[in-house]
């Protein structure tokens, strides 16, 4: 969704990407929602225009509750998103990338405490994207766990030799999903 984002207390600015906008255009309700999702996870949160591309996202401050851990996930299918997304925001801060550049262009200004990284996609595959994340200094110990429809033994030894500290086969189940990434963030 964006290409830079700034995180401030419980402010978000970000700059909307291209091919954001030729899906959902200014304007729609599609596009409200999932720059709230994309920039903090949250449901609720006050969207103001800066100015060009950039956008202001603001969220009421989450009394109760210490800071959430931020999971980035990347997965080109947008359901697969939706899913996880659903059996995680309660609990953690949800960044959704529907592909490697975008969640690269993520993690050059924002940070995240673990990723959820799809093998299988078109342009670049997982196994590619965590290679590029680990050339960033800043993100070389960021846990990352894979999300696989494969059932082969060869794809989960592979994971585990590329640096993955899991995997979680597809399509979800909830409680595995919420399980593991609770695991990796003790």
């Amino acid at each position: 969704v964006a290409s830079s984002i700034r995180p401030q207390a419980n402010e978000v600015l970000l700059k909307i990407t291209d091919d954001f906008m030729k899906n959902y255009g200014w304007g729609s309700d599609n596009l409200k929602r999932e720059i709230t999702y994309a920039a903090v996870g949250a449901n609720k949160a006050e969207i103001n225009f800066v100015n060009g591309s950039w956008i202001k996202v603001v969220t009421a401050s989450d009394s109760g509750r210490g800071a959430r851990a931020n999971i980035l996930i990347i997965d080109d299918h947008k359901l697969n998103l939706s899913m996880a997304r659903k059996v995680l925001s309660d609990e953690y801060m949800v960044i959704p990338a529907l592909k490697g550049t975008q969640a690269l262009a993520y993690l050059n200004t924002g940070d995240c405490d673990i990723i959820l990284l799809d093998i299988n996609m078109p342009e670049m595959d997982g196994f590619e994207v965590l290679k590029r994340i680990r050339k960033m200094e800043h993100c070389i110990d960021i846990p990352v766990i894979f999300l696989t429809a494969d059932n082969d033994s060869e794809t989960e030894t592979r994971c585990f030799k590329e640096g993955a500290i899991d995997y979680i086969r597809k399509p979800f189940v909830p409680e595995v999903m919420r399980s593991r990434v609770g695991r990796a963030l003790e």
